[in-house]
């Protein structure tokens, strides 16, 4: 397998982020969504009015895919343990942003015809 490019990846500790072990880059789209939080509401006239809330809009989970990972990596088992212990994170993507929040579900698929190799799908809910 072709080296993979990673991202960095802290966890919060009490009062302070320590660096965790970088994380692979997802290698399929990663699709980053945002949503309004607006309600469209019919007026007694039947025009159209919208309202809006001071929380404008919503982060959408980020669900990211990782493809052909052997079975001897020790990824899944450190992306399940961050699932399972709900761990505050903190992504450092390869432009620099941050992304932070938590993972909250790992899917690994077994590929047919494929020796020692899965798929997995992680999603991350966005919290800031």
């Amino acid at each position: 397998m072709a080296s993979r490019g990673t991202w960095n990846l802290d966890k919060w500790s009490g009062s302070q982020w320590v660096a965790e072990t970088a994380m692979y880059r997802p290698n399929e789209n990663l699709s980053i969504d945002r949503l309004s939080t607006q309600t469209k509401v019919v007026l007694a006239d039947g025009s159209v009015s919208f309202i809006t809330p001071e929380t404008k809009f919503a982060r959408e989970p980020l669900t990211m895919q990782f493809l052909l990972i052997d079975n001897s990596d020790g990824f899944w088992g450190r992306m399940e343990d961050y699932v399972e212990n709900n761990d505050y994170l903190r992504i450092t993507d390869h432009l620099g942003n941050f992304i932070t929040g938590k993972f909250i579900s790992i899917k690994r698929v077994w590929l047919a015809g494929v020796d020692d190799q899965y798929d997995l799908e992680i999603v991350f809910e966005v919290i800031i």
